[in-house]
């Protein structure tokens, strides 16, 4: 019975370091990817300098009603436009949580855009940006079953 024991300890402790190893090089290799729904290369420089003044976040309606060099021109702020095309309220907390724990200062201003279809039930989907997020940032683990969850109820 021991030696059963012991086997199958060492076979957890194995799978779960296997399991580490494989998010830990998961999250060192993801990136922001190219794709229409948001500003990929606005994703990468806001979480690797992390000083942003002001960070909007939203969805479609964001990146189509905020210009970002008129904002930076008139505030005299650094601005960031993390919003997400088709987000949902869940979405934009996970970008925003996701952010506030890369920074290296904390915004000054946090603009989110509001609209019926932030709460719309029909789009609490999932999205890939959730896996990038999910990815790079460990601490956002906690809300992983809940927004799951959340995400499967229709």
């Amino acid at each position: 019975m021991k030696k059963f024991i012991r086997k199958t300890i060492v076979f957890i402790s194995i799978l779960f370091l296997f399991l580490v190893l494989l998010i830990l090089v998961a999250s060192k290799l993801n990136q922001f990817y190219p794709f229409e729904g948001y500003y990929n290369k606005e994703f990468k420089e806001a979480f690797k300098k992390g000083n942003s003044d002001v960070v909007a976040i939203g969805n479609s309606k964001l990146l189509s009603a905020l210009d970002k060099n008129i904002l930076e021109d008139k505030l005299d702020l650094q601005t960031s436009i993390l919003g997400y095309s088709s987000s949902n309220i869940s979405i934009s907390r996970l970008t925003l949580e996701s952010y506030l724990n890369k920074c290296k200062v904390k915004p000054k201003a946090i603009i989110l855009e509001v609209s019926w279809f932030t709460f719309n039930t029909e789009r609490t989907t999932l999205h890939s940006i959730s896996g990038y997020l999910f990815l790079n940032d460990f601490k956002l683990w906690q809300y992983f079953s809940d927004i799951i969850l959340k995400s499967h109820r229709t």
